[in-house]
């Protein structure tokens, strides 16, 4: 949110998204509510100041002291405002966010409270929104991670999100031991996956393969909106390799919400090294998809 931002000016908001603000502000002790009036409040805290100088003194340390947890409560509102405010344009129009839990809510800005990077803001944000919008998909545990990264972090998973394939079942799909990858747009470091599972968004074993496997005769695989579809000729136990990268229950539930890019180069090197994987499979793309890539001479 911009500086000077709040909620007092985000102008008329619809039935749901006040319900929304009101759930969030009565979990957390209260936030500016859209129909309060911000001078009486300043009024009030002026009043209070006056009384409480009237009848106490304090050293200068303990000024000091109060001032300073002033500043601090006034910065972590602040991160909490801005935070709700995030998570609006981010709300399903008929959202109700009744069924949020205080409870969570409690301890996602207890997490969340110092944050104070505007990019980081944004993923805070787009969890609350995610949880607003159906109850019960992001778990505590997800929140602890997260208040656990900074923003090399987020760049990192970022970086990993852009080889996630499934966006209802979100899978990685990159192979660490095969072939040159200096072509593509992002690259994966082990440096990079040793950090993601040290935090618990993911697991990898070089020296194993994970594989698709299922029955039907046709598979397909959404990569970010663009069907893949696989035909492997008769039913049976067909199976696909997907590369030496599991996403742990958490990485799923940030892969739905963290913003990435599609990689065009891994897209078609990924369906050429399949084809030499498994030759008696055949794959099949939207026209857009085909067009790109017999454009770079690869195999329909």
């Amino acid at each position: 949110m911009a500086e000077g931002t709040s909620l007092l000016n985000l102008g008329e908001l619809s039935k749901p998204i006040t319900v929304f603000i009101e759930k969030v502000s009565d979990a957390v002790g209260g936030i500016a509510k859209p129909w309060q009036i911000q001078r009486v409040a300043k009024a009030e805290a002026v009043a209070a100041k006056l009384k409480a100088s009237a009848q106490i003194e304090i050293s200068d340390m303990e000024e000091r002291a109060l001032n300073r947890l002033i500043r601090e409560a006034a910065n972590e509102q602040e991160t909490i405002e801005s935070i709700t405010a995030g998570a609006i344009p981010y709300l399903n129009a008929d959202v109700d966010a009744s069924a949020l839990d205080e409870g969570w809510i409690r301890n996602l800005f207890d997490r969340g409270k110092n944050v104070t990077d505007i990019q980081m803001r944004e993923i805070w944000s787009r969890i609350l929104a995610e949880e607003a919008n159906s109850a019960g998909s992001i778990s505590r545990k997800t929140v602890e991670i997260l208040s656990s990264m900074d923003k090399s972090d987020a760049n990192i998973f970022s970086k990993i999100r852009s080889f996630v394939w499934n966006d209802n079942n979100p899978q990685i799909v990159y192979f660490m031991n095969f072939g040159s990858k200096e072509k593509y747009k992002y690259k994966l470091e082990y440096s990079d996956l040793w950090r993601m599972e040290e935090i618990g968004l993911l697991r990898f074993d070089i020296s194993s393969d994970l594989i698709y496997t299922f029955t039907a005769r046709n598979f397909i695989m959404d990569y970010f909106g663009r069907s893949i579809k696989f035909d492997f000729g008769s039913s049976g136990r067909n199976h696909l390799k997907r590369g030496n990268i599991q996403v742990t229950e958490a990485g799923k539930q940030l892969a739905k919400i963290c913003a990435a890019e599609p990689d065009e180069a891994y897209l078609q090197g990924l369906l050429d090294l399949w084809l030499v994987f498994h030759n008696s499979v055949s794959i099949s793309t939207t026209i857009e998809s085909k067009q790109q890539w017999l454009a770079g001479g690869q195999r329909p």
